[in-house]
Formats: C-alpha cells, sequence, structure tokens
C-alpha cells in the first residue's frame, strides 16, 4: 500500500499543561500584532520568536527556555510541549485544543482546497452505505451556533472553498440560516457547496429561506440513490425519504440554485445508473451538474458490505453507460472515486482526483501505471477490505 503523495494528519497531540480547551489560529514561527483567539506556533529552531499575550502555544520540543516556562506557568497561560508533527501545522490553520488529553483536531487547513465546516454528526437518515456508523451518530454532536461563528471567524475571509456538511446541516433548521448568513457576510469570494439528503427543501418555505440566506454562488449537493421509492427508501432505510428529496429537488430546481446530484455506486443501484440518468435529464435538464461517487468503505458501508460493494469491473459498464447520457444531454457531470484503470479512456477528462490526501491509497502495481499522476486512487478502507485489482495503463 502506498500512500498519497501529500499528508497533513488532521489529529496530532502533544503534553499539555495548564488544561483548557481552546479554539484558535495558527501563527507560526513569528509574531504577530493580533494576538486574541491566536495560538503561537514555536519549532526548536525559532524559540526566538516567543511573543507575550496569546491564548496558548504550541512547542515542538520540550527544550524550551526558562523565561519562557516561567511566563506561562505565573499566567497559567495552556501550553503543549512535545508536539512531535508541529511541522503540520501552517500559518493561519484553525484548531481545537482538547484540555484533558492534548489532542489537537485540525478544523481548516490553510493550504487546502478540501476544508469542511461540520455542523453535526447527527443526521435524520441512516443509509445503508453511509461511511460514518450509527455508532458514531447516536454521540448526539450538535456543535453551539456560536462556536460555529467562531470558527467561521478564524477562517481568513479569501479561504477558496469551505464545504458545509454534517452528519446533515438541515437538521439545524432555522438556525442553519442564521450560521449561512455569518458565511455570506464574512466570505465574499469563497466557493461554497453545502452536503445535503435534500428532504427539508421538502417544505417550500424552507428552501426560499435557505435561498435568501447562504452565500452567493453556493452549490446545494444533495444524494439520489435511485429513480424510484424502492431503492432510494432501501438505501437511506428512511420510508417517503424519495418523495422528499425529489420534491426538495424540484422546489430548489424552480427557485434556479446550482444544484449538483450525488449518486453512490453501489450494488443496490448499480444497475439502474443508465435510467437515473434518463430521469435527470428529463426532469431537471438545467441542473448544475451530477457526480457518480465510488463508495467509500467505511461505518455502516463496512458493516454491510455484502450488501452495498460492488466490484469496479461489474459497475463500469453501467457508470460508463450513464455518463453518456448525461453528456450527450448536455449536463455536466464527473466522476470521483474511481480509478481510471476502471472508466473508459474518452472519459478520464471528467474523472477527478477527489479523495482526500489522508484518505488516499495506491497499490505497488499501480508505479508501473503510465496515469498514476491522473489518478485518484483508492480509498484506504477499499484497500484495507482487499476490493482493489488494479489494471496498470502501460
Amino acid at each position: 500500500m502506498i500512500k498519497g503523495d501529500k499528508v497533513r494528519p488532521l489529529i496530532i497531540k502533544g503534553d499539555i499543561y495548564f488544561s483548557k480547551n481552546i479554539l484558535g489560529k495558527i501563527i507560526k514561527n513569528k509574531s504577530s500584532e493580533i494576538k486574541d483567539n491566536c495560538i503561537q506556533v514555536l519549532t526548536l529552531n525559532n524559540l526566538d520568536k516567543f511573543q507575550k499575550g496569546y491564548s496558548c502555544y504550541i512547542f515542538e520540543s520540550n527544550k524550551i527556555c526558562n523565561h519562557i516556562k516561567q511566563y506561562l506557568e505565573q499566567n497559567l497561560i495552556t501550553y503543549l510541549i512535545n508536539v512531535k508533527s508541529a511541522d503540520t501545522l501552517c500559518e493561519n490553520d484553525v484548531i481545537e485544543i482538547h484540555g484533558n488529553s492534548g489532542i489537537i483536531n485540525i478544523l481548516y487547513r490553510d493550504d487546502s482546497y478540501d476544508n469542511v465546516l461540520v455542523l453535526t454528526n447527527q443526521c435524520n437518515s441512516n443509509c445503508i452505505f453511509c461511511p460514518e456508523s450509527i455508532n458514531y451518530r447516536k454521540r448526539k454532536n450538535f456543535n453551539n451556533v456560536e462556536r460555529i461563528k467562531k470558527i467561521i471567524d478564524l477562517i481568513p475571509s479569501d479561504t477558496h472553498s469551505l464545504c458545509i456538511t454534517g452528519g446533515e446541516p438541515t437538521l439545524y433548521k432555522e438556525k442553519l440560516f442564521e450560521i449561512l448568513r455569518s458565511c455570506k457576510e464574512k466570505f465574499q469570494n469563497t466557493n461554497f457547496i453545502m452536503l445535503s439528503n435534500g428532504r427539508m427543501f421538502y417544505y417550500k418555505d424552507y428552501a426560499i429561506n435557505y435561498v435568501k440566506s447562504r452565500p452567493n454562488g453556493t452549490v446545494i449537493a444533495i444524494a439520489l440513490h435511485g429513480n424510484n421509492s424502492t431503492v432510494h427508501d432501501m438505501s437511506t432505510r428512511v420510508n417517503n425519504s424519495f418523495k422528499q428529496t425529489i420534491t426538495g429537488l424540484k422546489n430548489l430546481y424552480d427557485l434556479g440554485e446550482k444544484i449538483e446530484i450525488r449518486i453512490v455506486v453501489n450494488k443496490l443501484n448499480y444497475k439502474i445508473l443508465p435510467s437515473m440518468a434518463k430521469m435527470i435529464s428529463k426532469n431537471f435538464p438545467n441542473i448544475f451538474r451530477v457526480n457518480i461517487m465510488g463508495l467509500e468503505m467505511l461505518g455502516n458501508a463496512a458493516l454491510n458490505k455484502e450488501k452495498v460493494w460492488i466490484n469496479f469491473n461489474e459497475s463500469s459498464k453501467f457508470v460508463n453507460k450513464a455518463v453518456c447520457i448525461l453528456l450527450l444531454n448536455g449536463i455536466t457531470t464527473n466522476l470521483y472515486n474511481f480509478p481510471l484503470c476502471y472508466i473508459n479512456k474518452e472519459l478520464w477528462q471528467i474523472s477527478a482526483k477527489s479523495i482526500s490526501d489522508y484518505k488516499v491509497r495506491y497499490t505497488e502495481k499501480c508505479l508501473d501505471c503510465k496515469v498514476k499522476n491522473l489518478c485518484g486512487g483508492f480509498f484506504e478502507s477499499t484497500y484495507k477490505l482487499g476490493k482493489v485489482n488494479v489494471k496498470p495503463v502501460k
């Protein structure tokens, strides 16, 4: 197994003193006039740049000067030492430090186009192939709206892109609009996408209020699992979810929203992909785009692997046919999470390197492939399940 070219972990750890939960923005190996809600990070060779006044400090080593240690201890300021991966932290990253453990969660990576604003782990569906498990979603975690707004405030206003996700963001109901308005006010040129199952947009008033609140140009990405209630509801394991999602799609479509339909290919729907493509082309001819996606074999998907996993060589002809139908009808279409060796060469140009850098893996055979640098590879979870059989392009 070979990792992707660049991996920045989302969780690192150190030894913490004066334990306190901290949410802040990174100032690294330099001083700054702005110190409120900022955390100074100093690697071993940059201790001379230490400056008083930050809310927290992170040191790569335990070799800190006595005068620094004395200042921190006299003022009961939270600090961490022995953070061996401190070099992975970048200027303007947004992090959260858990005071009881010294764990550092990286919530925003300033050098990445793959940043997410996670609102909750809760969802009103229980998709059979969800990469999160039902046990994870049972641990109720609705982030306080003020905490979310603080994270928004810490993210640089010129960030390239943000994905608003969950769980299901619309479970915040009207409070979601408050979050969206905060984003709209701060980020003028950021590309936004919000992931949803679309069910709350069944209520037209909710769809209208969403449109009024969301940042300009936001793409709303809605998951569709079949072209009928049997397959879709079997996937979500919620009765009437197909009716709610389709109606929600229509309400947003009629309001002129940028809609992305997401189709996750699995054993339940791979044979009806061409029929789904025809339905989309007929009912939503001017839709913004359709993304057809491979499974991530974690959580519910791993638990139900016999019911949902379909090998790439079995699904590829249906995927390719569905894509052709959509493209012939003038609908922008992308392929996510599929290795190039299972896609028609004519469609390589619409295949995205979509797997996050810390999740993507390649096999030893991939080293001999001429198009490895163009290929998005595999999820690590897929590899670990033994579901990878590549056909290197010579």
